[in-house]
């Protein structure tokens, strides 16, 4: 008797509103990400150092991986940012295209107990409120009284809190945190241009002019920008990447075939 995957005939919908969960399913894996996100947030505050830490989880097709992925990114809610990486077939993952996946997925939203959420708000809100001594884990509500603050205040605000953050990590960009600080309080259309321009993606003509930027940003600075959204995250709401489909890396020329008979006794 062949065995029964309740994902078999159907595909999950990882960004989905309403997904429909399991909890016994996959429950250990899920239970190891939960432990593996809350320790590096823990040791990121509390010791101030920065750890990363890597789970490798198998299956088969149907087993339940982006069931597992759209059951950690509700239950986690914003204490996390969620990123899905699907590879392109045939082509190389970059550190470019890694950078524009994760900012494409900040503006992805999600909900945690019907309360809808941007990732983005989530990243930039939980950081901010626990480098200020405020709870993390409401990032919107904090962002909300930021907003409050006229633009003078709000200014200063936010730059005392790179200051602080560069004195902490003198690594890190600073240009580019200090866009990614101001992205959640821009207009739309600044907004997505800004956000464009943090993920790595050429630029129109029109959002370089907004942004008051030479252009794109430079193939030299994405290992940085990587960094610096990894330390800037680590504390509040760590980025957790979900490689999936890894397969579509291969090169079709280097599948191991089985060897013949005769190649098998000459060995």
């Amino acid at each position: 008797m062949s065995s029964f995957s309740p994902f078999e005939h159907n595909h999950a919908d990882p960004w989905a509103k309403a997904p429909i969960d399991l909890p016994t399913l996959n429950a250990k894996a899920s239970d190891a990400v939960v432990s593996a996100i809350t320790d590096v947030r823990q040791t990121a505050r509390s010791e101030g150092a920065l750890r990363s830490s890597s789970l490798l989880l198998l299956g088969s097709a149907g087993a339940g991986k982006t069931h597992l992925f759209a059951r950690l990114r509700r239950k986690l809610g914003p204490r996390a940012v969620f990123v899905l990486l699907r590879p392109i077939v045939g082509s190389e993952m970059t550190p470019r295209y890694v950078l524009s996946e994760i900012v494409k997925a900040l503006g992805f939203e999600s909900a945690t107990d019907g309360v809808p959420f941007r990732q983005l708000d989530a990243l930039v809100g939980a950081s901010l409120a626990q480098l200020h001594g405020e709870p993390p884990h409401m990032p919107r509500a904090y962002l909300d009284q930021c907003t409050e603050l006229d633009s003078a205040k709000r200014e200063e605000m936010l730059d005392e809190a790179l200051e602080e953050l560069i004195g902490k990590h003198p690594e890190i960009d600073e240009t580019y945190l200090a866009r990614l600080l101001r992205t959640p309080f821009l207009p739309g259309p600044s907004q997505r241009a800004s956000l464009a321009w943090l993920g790595g993606r050429e630029l129109e003509e029109a959002q370089v002019a907004r942004l008051g930027v030479a252009g794109s940003l430079g193939d030299e600075r994405v290992a940085q920008a990587l960094q610096t959204l990894g330390v800037f995250a680590a504390p509040g709401a760590p980025i957790v990447l979900v490689f999936d489909q890894l397969e579509n890396l291969m090169d079709p020329c280097l599948l191991y075939t089985s060897p013949s008979p005769r190649d098998r006794t000459r060995s």
